[in-house]
């Protein structure tokens, strides 16, 4: 599959502070007032929402102090919000640059949560409108502002892989890696279990021609149905697809998250 995936921009920088809004003299000061504001933000963009600030302090802490460092400063300097909004892009982006191939050695857990959380963004856009499905895949159109509720499983996805990506780089499993068959097994097993009548038509996602004449209410199923089997799969089979799957879930273009206008 093609990412891009350029939404998640939008959802990310609604929990920005906005510039001004501290008052602390210090710089120490100034830097816990506005990661104050930015948690508050996240709670209230609503219930379920989930925070990447903890994460980040957690298991990221250097890109972390390298993102406050620049807010505080745009905030000293009364800089456009959309200086800020670029740092947050850069921050995600070259964690998943710098270490997103440590993706291929989490733990299968970690993986499920990443894959899932896709699935779940599939299965809320087809509920909304299934030309979004489409839109997914061709990874041009930016589906921004997203519905809230899409926001937050954009944001619960982000959480996913860098957490997938921080346990595969601290608590790393041999490194899973596709083999010459398993796109072949995976659909055959998909064929026998009844999941889909004709693997083939996973194919519509990378025809160009077909994705274009396809109807996006078929590319809603197709995608749902390709997500559901990478779950249910067992064995070194369904690890290795997984684990592709993420990976290619990652966002390594800054131009993804420029591309999607400021809400």
């Amino acid at each position: 599959m093609r990412r891009g995936f350029a939404g998640i921009a939008a959802a990310l920088l609604l929990v920005l502070p906005p510039m001004g809004a501290g008052r602390a003299e210090d710089d120490a000061a100034l830097r816990a007032e506005l990661l104050m504001s930015m948690r508050q933000r996240y709670s209230d963009a609503g219930p379920g929402a989930p925070t990447l600030l903890d994460l980040l302090s957690d298991r990221f802490p250097a890109d972390l102090d390298a993102l406050m460092d620049t807010v505080v400063a745009a905030h000293k300097a009364r800089r456009p919000p959309d200086e800020v909004e670029a740092a947050a892009a850069r921050t995600f982006v070259a964690i998943q640059t710098r270490d997103g191939d440590r993706i291929l050695s989490a733990p299968d857990a970690d993986l499920m949560a990443v894959v899932e959380a896709h699935a779940g963004i599939v299965r809320m856009l087809h509920d909304a409108d299934p030309a979004l499905c489409k839109a997914l895949v061709e990874q041009g159109a930016a589906i921004v502002p997203p519905p809230p509720a899409i926001g937050r499983l954009y944001i619960t996805r982000l959480r996913h892989i860098l957490t997938a990506i921080a346990d595969g780089r601290d608590r790393p499993v041999p490194a899973r890696t596709m083999q010459g068959r398993d796109y072949l097994d995976f659909a055959l097993e998909a064929r026998r279990r009844g999941a889909v009548p004709d693997p083939t038509t996973w194919a519509i996602a990378i025809t160009e021609g077909a994705l274009s004449r396809a109807d996006p209410v078929q590319i809603c199923l197709m995608l749902e149905s390709y997500y559901d089997m990478a779950l249910a799969i067992d064995g070194g089979l369904g690890e290795r697809i997984r684990a592709a799957l993420a990976q290619e879930l990652l966002v390594t273009d800054i131009d993804s998250y420029r591309s999607a206008p400021a809400p």
